[in-house]
């Protein structure tokens, strides 16, 4: 699992349910800028059954009442994080 994938899955255990954006500026301010590969990596993760998608109706004017996506982390994504040998070099 690379860094990336890490950093996606804290932010998303930290702070909730995010969008694509969200996730971005959210890693960026960590250091680790994901840009738009952030929708690439949560889809693996969502795959892989670490984080699971959601659509919204947003009633913003800029969206035109399009739906939003939003990840949050699974029980096995929040099982993953908390392991004590997450985050280690070498750790799966």
């Amino acid at each position: 699992m690379s860094e990336k994938d890490r950093t996606i899955l804290r932010i998303l255990l930290t702070r909730g349910p995010a969008y694509g954006i969200e996730v971005m500026e959210a890693a960026l301010l960590r250091g680790v800028p994901v840009g738009t590969h952030a929708y690439t990596i949560l889809r693996r993760l969502e795959r892989s059954g670490l984080v699971e998608s959601y659509e919204v109706a947003v009633a913003l004017k800029e969206r035109g009442g399009r739906l939003r996506r939003y990840y949050r982390i699974t029980v096995a994504g929040r099982a993953l994080v908390t392991t004590s040998s997450y985050g280690q070099p070498g750790a799966r």
